[in-house]
């Protein structure tokens, strides 16, 4: 009950177009039925050769009635598809925006194909609950008490069979199939879900899988996969088929029964012999309002599992604290940060990523932190831009602390090369506009030379503005990273931070690179996170971080006097090259 009670709770901004298409639903519906017996009771009239005063208002009903079914069928058709989509809209961009405020702390463990099948699919699905159960339930109650009320009137026994097959047909049969198809429906929405994200793992992984020689196994997997689905589906479809053959026999059943006691009612001259036709017709057309309530309840128990999968994420509070009144950060001004006693520990870890981290970076200041893979220099990074909150130490920036600043307003002042480069399918100009949306040609351009991207630009049909491929697979790892500075380039923040730069660069080119982001820069404070150290003695200060710890700090060349870690590794890096 709560899973429905929030689908009805998204519908409340839309309530006044959902009456609406209730209201205009219902009259298709009894137009539709009006016609059927205002016809019937022409044509039985008609056959006893009366003036045609007496059938030129069932003439003038007819005609009325089948020109407004019509029109009624067009508008509540185009006013429930706009509410519905209007609303299917609003679910995915609040869906959207949940996803941006939990990332990443709140969807470790989701693989990208598992949020994108919920984003499309899940959602899709609920069109099913919206137009062919909320709306036709309220019309079906609506159309039933009317008939049932025309019926009664001429006779009770007449409004007793007519609601006990409405309902057997409206409440029994959707029952049985709810109950039926409920399993079916939560099988094909889990296995959609997990269909969608082997698929999505199989097409971005697909050239590791045939270099390994595991494309045929990973295909006959996915078609084992896409066959259990296809029965899946088959077993809902032949329960829809079911249902649709036990409508049938309710609905003709009941008008069988209607039109057997109009008969002995019209012997026992309790009613005119012209409404025979008519109470048949009307009783027959009434299941019209019934019959979507069968299909919506097939699908219910998908629509229900899909709905739980999306509050399971929507209902999750950001593990970063929002500021009540968050302090501003403007552009131009002095930036100074400061780290002190940082500790932080993943969920679910027991070993912190960062241990007692305390550093400095002040206006001009160029700070370099260098350790290997894996001892916590990515997630200084994260710290930093506040996709995590730290549970233990202090993040000082321009005298306040970090939480004081909401996390889109710091967002907007860093400039930022992480280690994984985001590349979408468009053009080259496209990408490089994500590090400033109102950049014009000629700044892209020139940020694209800057960051040594001249050879990408001529290899490229149509140079900027050519297609880089799905996720960027046009580029090469190198020229992703160029991508990368040429946005760093483009938005001028007032803090720089850079996590390994030069990775996939040769010598010449990362200090190229390193040259030309310290002149973009200049006076503003950088922080540069590496395990290479190529470049570093231009840096004014180097902490060496191993397993979250700060293991030697000072200047490059006090490092070298120290005879430590970094020494050692300066040592081992000429020896190789």
């Amino acid at each position: 009950m709560k899973v429905l009670f929030h689908l009805l709770s998204w519908l409340r901004p839309f309530w006044k177009e959902a009456v609406l298409s209730v209201l205009l639903g219902t009259a298709a519906i009894a137009s539709g039925i009006g016609l059927m017996g205002t016809s019937a009771y022409l044509i039985s009239a008609a056959a006893l050769h009366p003036g045609i005063e007496t059938l030129q208002v069932a003439i003038v009903g007819v005609r009325f009635l089948g020109l407004s079914r019509g029109v009624w069928r067009y508008l509540e058709r185009l006013v429930t598809h706009s509410v519905n989509f209007r609303l299917l809209t609003e679910l995915r961009i609040q869906y959207y925006s949940i996803l941006e405020e939990m990332a990443p702390a709140r969807l470790t463990g989701y693989s990208g194909g598992e949020l994108l099948n919920r984003v499309i699919a899940d959602v899709e699905v609920l069109e099913n609950f919206y137009v062919r159960l909320i709306a036709p339930t309220v019309v079906a109650g609506l159309v039933t008490t009317g008939v049932v009320w025309f019926t009664g009137a001429f006779s009770p026994w007449l409004g007793m069979i007519i609601t006990c097959g409405l309902l057997l047909s409206g409440v029994g049969l959707p029952a049985l199939l709810y109950l039926s198809g409920r399993p079916v429906g939560i099988s094909i929405a889990s296995m959609r879900e997990t269909t969608s994200r082997r698929l999505v793992e199989t097409i971005q992984g697909l050239g590791e899988w045939m270099a390994y020689g595991k494309h045929e196994e990973r295909k006959l997997e996915l078609f084992s996969q896409f066959h259990a689905y296809d029965r899946q589906q088959e077993k809902r479809a032949s329960i829809l088929a079911t249902g649709s053959a036990l409508s049938l026999l309710f609905q003709y059943g009941t008008a069988w029964l209607v039109l057997r006691s109009s008969v002995d009612l019209v012997r026992s001259s309790q009613i005119d012999g012209v409404f025979m036709a008519v109470l048949y017709l009307v009783a027959l057309t009434a299941f019209e309002a019934i019959q979507p309530l069968q299909q919506g309840a097939a699908f219910l128990g998908e629509a229900l599992a899909s709905a739980r999968r999306l509050l399971s994420l929507m209902e999750k509070k950001p593990r970063v604290r929002l500021p009540g009144a968050s302090a501003i950060l403007s552009a131009g001004s002095d930036w100074a940060l400061h780290v002190s006693g940082l500790t932080f520990t993943y969920p679910g870890e027991f070993t912190p990523v960062l241990s007692e981290v305390s550093l400095e970076l002040i206006p001009g200041k160029r700070l370099a932190l260098l350790g290997p893979n894996g001892s916590g220099k990515s997630t200084l990074v994260q710290l930093l831009l506040r996709l995590w909150d730290p549970p233990a130490g202090t993040i000082w920036l321009n005298g306040r602390d970090l939480l004081d600043y909401s996390p889109e307003n710091i967002r907007q002042r860093f400039a930022v090369i992480p280690q994984r480069i985001t590349l979408f399918s468009g053009s080259l100009a496209e990408n490089l506009r994500l590090g400033r949306a109102n950049a014009s040609d000629r700044e892209i351009e020139k940020a694209a030379l800057d960051a040594g991207l001249e050879d990408l630009l001529r290899r490229l049909p149509g140079g900027l503005q050519g297609w880089v491929g799905a996720q960027g697979d046009q580029l090469s790892e190198g020229e992703r990273r160029r991508v990368a500075v040429a946005r760093a380039l483009l938005k001028a923040g007032d803090i720089l931070l850079m996590d390994e730069p030069t990775s996939n660069l040769d010598n010449k080119s990362a200090r190229s690179v390193i040259r030309t982001l310290f002149g973009a820069y200049a006076g503003k404070p950088i922080l540069w996170i590496t395990h290479d150290l190529i470049g570093l003695e231009e840096m004014d200060e180097i902490l060496v971080l191993r397993e979250g710890r700060i293991l030697e700090r000072g200047s490059p060349a006090e490092l070298v006097r120290a005879g430590g870690w970094y020494q050692q590794a300066l040592l081992l890096q000429k020896r190789v090259f």
